[in-house]
């Protein structure tokens, strides 16, 4: 099994939840099966007074995960008609997003371990999670635009949410980054020397836990900051966030086609920043555009709705010649450079990206089984 779910017995009869991602060789990227595993025990641990929190960590140096499993996706969707596909990629979508809005929603304290790569369906389980942790390791990116996807998992969401449009550029571009810039954006809560690892797994078995879950939230806060001060990390400066104003500027575009093209006027300012330009001139056209309508979308909706948007798009990616060329050039046959059906933004037509972004009215909710039977927005 790809993933390890266990109760580590603590004090007055309580336990911890753990959770392992263990496919290291695939830098513990998510198999659908493991995405219902995952579900099944937060479902069970929510439901059970003794379990007082739970720890989401990934096996490895390399990785806490790098996010769905698309090759396996992608070979799974070949050989299939249209119909086979809308309901594979709708069964797919459905178990990821009603995963990921229960670990926002979850009201027990959620610790996540965010070392290494954390990438697209990972950044999703991270960003929900209560206390969120990176280590001077940690690198992040929603790069879906590569493969003719978008920043889905909740990503239009809570990259809407960033400051200064930055969530919009990592969109854009599909771009990583290291861990101070991590920290200045609000990503995650606490950043931490992969050594302490150990060190924070062993105090979660000694801390006083107790039913009372707004006391375990603060106690867990507490013992986290305190692990935090005492750790002298020596990070690399920041990449991204030296150019907020400029980046910042040059999105406050009326559209995205003016948004790229005012971004790419930044080029030579930084080999950093011309690595990000350059990512965002191979991505997807389509996907682009989408990445850009749909943090508009999401800047003032509830993630409920945000998550049933998503899901409609997702499908209809793997419905597009988008999808599946972006995975066969980038991930299948590495190193080629894939042929997109649209050359640039502007060739994208309106009638493509309505069939995208319009849900027809008669269209399920994919967080019904978690009790959310509106249509949303």
């Amino acid at each position: 099994m790809d993933i390890h779910v266990s109760e580590k017995q603590i004090a007055n009869g309580l336990a911890i939840g753990m959770i392992v991602l263990d496919r290291p060789t695939a830098l513990n990227a998510l198999s659908h099966e493991m995405m219902m595993a995952l579900s099944a025990a937060f479902h069970r641990w929510a439901k059970d007074d003794h379990v007082v929190a739970i720890v989401l960590q990934g096996t490895g140096e390399r990785a806490f995960c790098a996010g769905g499993d698309i090759r396996a996706m992608h070979q799974l969707l070949q050989s299939h008609t249209e119909a086979e596909v809308f309901e594979i990629a709708s069964d797919y979508f459905s178990v990821e997003y009603q995963l990921e809005y229960l670990i926002h929603t979850y009201h027990k304290p959620i610790l996540v371990w965010g070392h290494g790569v954390v990438m697209g369906g990972g950044w999703g389980l991270f960003a929900g999670a209560s206390h969120r942790v990176i280590t001077e390791t940690t690198k992040m990116a929603m790069p879906e635009v590569h493969i003719g996807l978008y920043p889905d998992a909740g990503g239009s969401w809570f990259l809407s949410r960033l400051p200064a449009r930055l969530g919009l550029f990592l969109a854009l571009t599909g771009t990583a980054i290291g861990p101070r810039d991590i920290m200045r954006l609000g990503i995650a809560d606490y950043c931490m020397a992969g050594s302490q690892h150990e060190q924070i797994l062993q105090e979660l078995h000694v801390m006083p836990w107790s039913r009372d879950t707004a006391l375990n939230h603060d106690m867990l806060s507490k013992m986290l900051a305190a692990k935090t001060q005492e750790c002298t990390l020596t990070l690399p400066d920041a990449e991204l966030f030296i150019f907020r104003d400029q980046i910042s500027q040059a999105l406050h575009a009326g559209n995205v086609e003016s948004a790229i093209s005012r971004l790419f006027s930044l080029r030579g300012k930084s080999p950093w920043l011309d690595k990000a330009l350059d990512s965002m001139a191979a991505g997807c056209p389509l996907s682009q555009i989408l990445a850009y309508e749909l943090q508009r979308y999401a800047k003032h909706r509830s993630l409920a709705d945000v998550f049933r948007m998503e899901w409609w798009v997702s499908i209809q990616c793997c419905l597009n010649p988008d999808f599946s060329e972006g995975v066969r050039a980038r991930l299948i046959h590495k190193g080629d450079t894939p042929k997109w059906q649209a050359a640039s933004v502007a060739e994208v037509s309106d009638k493509l990206l309505n069939r995208f972004l319009t849900i027809p009215p008669e269209t399920p909710n994919p967080l019904a089984k978690l009790g959310l039977a509106s249509n949303g927005g």
